[in-house]
């Protein structure tokens, strides 16, 4: 019986994890099929088939002319119509409904509708979220500032918000990054309010770095040195149980959500806290801490000698980023003896103040080191092991990269220092006005990751199939209905531009076909077009083949 529910729980998962893939890719080929059914219908061409899927046909039923079926394989669909296949001949009496007879433009208003379809249904989608939960944007407020960086060398500091950038307003973060990338090397007026409501201009130098561009992709373009606009959360780590932290009962990677009544924001806030305390010996921090989804009360009390601005290692605690998450099975770090929960003290004799300096040790590794000399403190007791980082590919942004890497994780949420803010639109024509914008905008990014991908510039390891829209149309669906229909959205557009790609056996190679016959003023010969179909449908097999494998490749790797 165990067994039983055991695979009926493994099957019912799976058949549950397809249902948003099949729900998602359902709606798009429906659409895209139905705009070819509507125009087809609209000039006169008889209609024999409106397929979604392909394969076996599971449920079907027939109307007029027209037999509607759902089929075995939801990876697609199809319409047939009447006189649609080259070389055969249609008696006279049904040449005016038969799709080949028709005149050039109606058969290619009837191609260009399926695409068509996806687009609009992408306009729409964007629109009706515009008008509905609208667009998430963070406020400009200054987040976390190295004390050495450019930005706090110009004066800013946190809780500041940007008001300005050379006179141009921006309410949100994405309008900074967007100015600043816009100005490499310039020097930036940037006019900020800080929290106590004052008003002021600060002069800051941007630099040319690799950033994040208008498509999403790793460009060169402006950047601000230490620009932040978030805060790492309240976590701590606690370095030895028998502390004063580990006696009163606090735990690595708890989150502190209160310390005697008052509401702790970030670390930041929370170290502060810590660093000053009354004289008065018999002082206490009486904690609210949030454990996983338990939130516990735990009271810290003031050791003997405490001294403030000491710093928080007489308390037994340390940043959360300095402690070891998780680590990656078989990697260099767990091969070597480290475990999770230990604290990272010294790299080569180092102290590690933050988990951005251990990233730049592992970066400038070099073989001729040999390996890494790491001192670890496990459960308050001083440990030293040797590590040697392996090279290992990583994607970022599309681009592939040959990094060291040890195989641990760390733990530091961030969180937007400014909060944030909803933009909606309530004004149908300005919704539509958003939908359309954000439409050409993916059409551009769609547009702009071909070209780099035809060039090299991004790897072809990113282009997935069936198995990542399945993964994508999973993972947004369990964020919520307004993940899975954005994505909807930026799948219908892909569709879009895929069916309108120039290649034979997509809609687009047909409208190729069209464009030579309106320029010859004839039809191409019937062997030319079997000789391109049969070249369009080798494309696609290695297509398929070649995403499918990517997909396989990514699986395995990520899990």
């Amino acid at each position: 019986m165990s067994l039983f529910l055991s695979v009926f729980s493994t099957l019912w998962g799976v058949v549950g994890s397809l249902f948003p893939f099949v729900i998602l890719l359902g709606i798009l080929v429906f659409i895209h099929e139905l705009g070819h059914f509507m125009v087809a219908r609209f000039c006169g061409v008889r209609v024999e088939v409106f397929s979604l899927g392909f394969g076996k046909k599971i449920l079907k039923w027939k109307r007029g002319d027209t037999v509607y079926c759902v089929s075995l394989f939801p990876l697609g669909g199809y319409v047939k119509m009447f006189g649609h296949e080259y070389g055969k001949k249609v008696p006279k009496e049904q040449q005016p409904v038969s799709f080949l007879h028709k005149k050039l433009w109606q058969r290619a208003a009837i191609v260009l509708a399926g695409p068509l379809m996806n687009f609009f249904l992408a306009v729409f989608i964007f629109a009706v979220l515009s008008m509905t939960v609208g667009e998430r944007r963070i406020n400009p407020v200054i987040g976390e500032v190295d004390p050495s960086s450019a930005v706090a060398k110009a004066g800013l500091s946190y809780g500041d918000r940007i008001i300005s950038i050379d006179k141009v307003p921006v309410k949100n973060i994405k309008q900074v990054k967007e100015v600043i990338f816009e100005k490499p090397d310039a020097v930036l007026n940037i006019e900020i309010k800080n929290q106590a409501g004052e008003v002021s201009t600060r002069t800051i130098p941007s630099t040319t770095g690799e950033t994040t561009g208008k498509w999403g992709f790793l460009e060169k373009g402006g950047v601000v040195e230490g620009l932040s606009f978030s805060a790492p959360e309240a976590l701590i780590g606690v370095i030895d149980p028998s502390s004063p932290a580990g006696r009163a009962g606090l735990k690595t990677f708890d989150k502190v959500l209160s310390v005697n009544g008052q509401k702790v924001e970030g670390r930041k806030e929370l170290f502060h806290i810590l660093n000053k305390v009354p004289p008065s010996p018999d002082f206490s921090w009486k904690m609210e801490v949030q454990r996983g989804e338990e939130t516990k009360h735990v009271v810290l009390k003031k050791p003997l000698g405490y001294q403030n601005g000491a710093g928080l290692q007489q308390l037994g605690l340390a940043r959360s980023d300095l402690f070891i998450a998780d680590l990656k099975k078989s990697g260099a770090a767990e091969q070597s003896g480290l475990k999770k929960g230990d604290f990272i003290f010294k790299v080569n004799g180092e102290r590690v103040a933050s988990w951005t300096f251990l990233v730049e040790q592992i970066k400038n590794f070099s073989p001729d080191q040999g390996s890494l000399k790491m001192e670890i403190k496990r459960e308050g007791k001083l440990q030293t092991f040797s590590v040697k980082p392996e090279i290992q590919k990583q994607i970022v942004n599309g681009i592939e990269h040959k990094r060291y890497m040890l195989g641990i994780v760390a733990r530091f949420p961030h969180f937007p220092v400014g909060g944030q803010y909803v933009d909606r639109k309530t004004n149908p024509f300005n919704a539509l006005g958003v939908g359309l914008n954000k439409t050409f905008h993916w059409c551009a990014v769609v547009g702009v990751y071909i070209k780099k991908i035809i060039t090299g510039e991004v790897s072809r390891r990113t282009l997935g199939g069936a198995i990542s829209i399945g993964r994508a149309a999973y993972d947004s669906y369990l964020y919520g209905l307004e993940y899975f229909f954005r994505i909807m959205a930026i799948l219908s557009v892909q569709l879009f531009l895929l069916n309108i790609l120039p290649i034979p056996v997509f809609d687009g190679g047909h409208l190729m076909f069209y464009v030579i016959e309106f320029f010859n003023g004839a039809p191409l010969s019937m062997k030319k077009m079997i000789i391109a179909q049969q070249l369009g449908l080798v494309f696609l097999l290695f297509l398929l083949i070649f995403t499918t494998f990517n997909d396989l490749h990514n699986w395995f790797f990520i899990w």
